[in-house]
């Protein structure tokens, strides 16, 4: 029998699935969270949009 050339590691497999969503939800909120701060900062320089709330 010959041996395989490279073994499956599953735990690792699902460890990645499973952390994939949460990294990725992570990374999302703190790239929105610089957009926001860089907008914000920027807006008057380049006419934001002023939202006002009664």
């Amino acid at each position: 029998m010959m041996p395989m050339p490279y073994a499956i590691n599953y735990n690792a497999m699902i460890v990645g699935i499973l952390s994939a969503p949460v990294i990725g939800f992570i990374v999302g909120f703190i790239i929105s969270g610089l957009a926001a701060v860089i907008y914000n900062y920027l807006s008057p320089k380049i006419g934001g949009i002023k939202v006002e709330v009664k």
